[in-house]
């Protein structure tokens, strides 16, 4: 009872944690802030679970295409010159990015000049500024389905370590199952043959008193046919006694064989016990992997 109410408490702390993970939609609006510049009219959109250090390093990376200048961190200000993007400008322009990060994900801001005076703003050509932000938007919603993708791949990978636990544990049990039939085959066997044994010794005890009666009636002890009535007297014996430390032997053996299979019982009760929380976890899993999976479908 107690691993099951253990279980229900771990299925319900993994749904608070994928629903603390629910998709948020991207959007970019329009802002005005301080920089380095002043306060400047800019953008800004917020990418969930983003870590500072990733996002910094993939925006550089995206600034610093198409162009033989580096991307600079200046006084905590990603700064870009000569960034070319035909979709917004057929000339080179700067751009200015400012990164937060939260327990939420990061925030992140942008400023864009093509004369280092004058900031795009909503007021600017409309193609430019719906070419700014869909680049905007799109770096960030390419950023967070990495984040998810990484996420799922995770929660991915643990789903199928589970599955493979749970296959390995019903192979375990399944082991188990022949090593208990093997032993009752043999325990079988044993009591057919201690039977058969018990059989035989009547029929030794038999052929022993009748030799015994046969030794016994020859006069002459030093003759030869005492000599070899009472050598086969001394095999008859000799080979019951054999028949009856088989008997044992195999006796020993069939309690040998029951504590193996209890013991073996034993083991595949636990391993149920042992398959049924792994179960429960991977129904849990199961839905957290579903869950990511519909979270990264829907990020548009």
């Amino acid at each position: 009872m107690k691993s099951i109410l253990h279980c229900k408490a771990a299925f319900l702390s993994i749904l608070i944690s994928v629903a603390a993970f629910a998709q948020k939609e991207i959007t970019v609006t329009s802002i005005n802030k301080k920089m380095s510049r002043g306060e400047q009219p800019g953008f800004r959109t917020f990418i969930p679970e983003g870590k500072l250090k990733d996002i910094t390093s993939a925006y550089k990376k995206q600034l610093e295409e198409n162009t033989k200048v580096d991307a600079k961190d200046i006084g905590g200000e990603l700064v870009s010159y000569g960034v070319m993007n035909k979709n917004f400008s057929s000339k080179p322009f700067t751009v200015f990015s400012k990164f937060l990060e939260t327990p939420e994900g990061v925030d992140m801001a942008v400023f864009v000049t093509e004369d280092s005076a004058t900031f795009v703003n909503p007021a600017s050509d409309p193609d430019k500024l719906v070419a700014l932000k869909k680049s905007i938007r799109d770096f960030a919603v390419t950023q967070y389905k990495k984040i998810v993708s990484k996420h799922l791949e995770v929660e991915t990978d643990e789903l199928n370590q589970l599955k493979k636990d749970l296959a390995n544990k019903t192979e375990d049990e399944d082991d188990n199952l022949k090593d208990i039939g093997k032993k009752q085959r043999e325990i079988d066997n044993n009591l057919a043959k201690i039977e058969s044994n018990k059989a035989a010794q009547v029929s030794m005890s038999d052929q022993i008193n009748r030799q015994q009666t046969t030794v016994n009636e020859i006069s002459d002890k030093k003759s030869s046919e005492y000599q070899l009535a009472s050598k086969n007297l001394k095999n008859y014996k000799s080979e019951k006694k054999s028949t009856e430390k088989e008997s044992e032997k195999m006796g020993r053996k069939i309690d040998d064989n029951k504590a193996d299979i209890k013991e073996l019982e034993y083991k595949n009760e636990e391993l149920r016990k042992v398959q049924a929380a792994i179960k429960e976890k991977i129904e849990a899993q199961d839905a957290v992997v579903r869950s990511l999976q519909q979270e990264l479908n829907g990020i548009k």
